[in-house]
C-alpha cells in the first residue's frame, strides 16, 4: 500500500497518534527525496568536474587541472555527506513506519478483543 493511501486511510480513521505519525512519515519521505536530489545534483557536476580534468590533462595539464582535481574530491565529499544525510533519513523513516504499523496493529488486536 503507497504512503499516499495509508495517509488517506490514517485521516478517515481519525487517529492523532497514526495522523501524528503519518505527517511525520511525510516530512521525513520529503526530507529524505530532498537529499537525494542534492545528491544527484552533486553527481553531475562531479562528472563534469572530472570531465574537465581530464580535457586539461589531456591538453597536458596546467594548474586548471590541479583545481579541477580539487573541486572534483570537494564534490565527492559532499556526496558523501548527502549520502549519510539519506541514511540518517531512511533509518528515520523506517522506525517510523514500523511505529505506526504497531499502532495499527494494536487497533486490530483491541477490536479482536471488543468482538470476543
Amino acid at each position: 500500500m503507497s504512503t499516499t493511501t495509508v495517509s488517506k486511510v490514517v485521516t478517515l480513521i481519525n487517529d492523532s497518534t497514526l495522523t501524528s505519525l503519518s505527517e511525520r512519515i511525510e516530512a521525513t519521505q520529503t526530507l529524505l527525496d530532498l537529499h537525494e536530489k542534492i545528491r544527484k545534483n552533486h553527481q553531475t557536476a562531479f562528472k563534469r568536474h572530472v570531465k574537465n580534468a581530464s580535457i586539461s590533462l589531456d591538453k597536458g595539464g596546467s594548474p586548471d587541472t590541479l583545481t579541477q582535481m580539487d573541486k572534483g574530491i570537494e564534490i565527492q565529499k559532499k556526496i558523501c555527506d548527502e549520502t549519510d544525510e539519506m541514511a540518517k533519513y531512511a533509518r528515520e523513516l523506517v522506525e517510523l513506519l514500523e511505529e505506526r504499523q504497531n499502532v495499527i496493529r494494536g487497533m486490530f488486536v483491541e477490536d479482536e478483543e471488543m468482538a470476543s
